[in-house]
């Protein structure tokens, strides 16, 4: 089943693929909670749960098992956009490409919903992020207008999630701002 309906949609196949690579294009740009945790998806319209284990017997000399197993809802996100009859007939009378302006900027929201999602959660939906959630580790920073303050502050977060259990290998995310 065609859940775009692109065939009722008065695009070329041509159009459809310059959309499909403008979208997937800007969202790859800005997305960057991928980066870091791994992530998959998109799944579909159609996929409401997926199955999940709860592990237990972390301890020393424990026997790690699943002690139970739960479905969990996937919370769709969604951008829209429009492109109007106008724009439309106004490239193919001129024979010029669609604007996709509207289609890449909805891209954009959608990435930054995405990674809203990642770092800070969603309470809306009962969903905790990387920096909200139980056991996250935070630490106050140094000024990183002195050369070689950032090295140190990752060095020092690096020791306080090894010494709180969490081995690595670690990833840095960083606001563009910063560097």
């Amino acid at each position: 089943m065609d859940l775009l309906m692109r065939e009722d949609a008065p695009l070329s196949v041509e159009d459809w693929a310059n959309l499909d690579r403008v979208v997937v294009e800007t969202a790859r740009r800005y997305l960057q909670g991928r980066r870091i945790v791994p992530l998959f998806g998109p799944l579909g319209a159609g996929l409401p749960v997926i199955p999940a284990n709860k592990l237990s017997g972390f301890e020393p000399g424990g026997m790690i098992t699943a002690e139970a197993y739960e479905l969990l809802e996937l919370k769709q996100a969604s951008q829209d956009f429009r492109l109007t009859y106008r724009e439309l007939e106004t490239a193919q009378r001129l024979g010029i490409p669609i604007d996709m302006a509207a289609p890449a900027a909805a891209a954009y929201h959608l990435a930054m919903k995405e990674d809203r999602r990642v770092f800070q959660g969603c309470a809306e939906h009962c969903v905790c992020g990387l920096l909200s959630t139980e056991g996250s580790q935070a630490l106050k920073g140094s000024s990183w207008s002195k050369a070689g303050a950032i090295f140190a502050d990752i060095v020092k977060a690096i020791g306080a999630l090894g010494a709180a259990g969490f081995p690595g290998a670690y990833a840095v995310g960083l606001s563009p701002t910063v560097y």
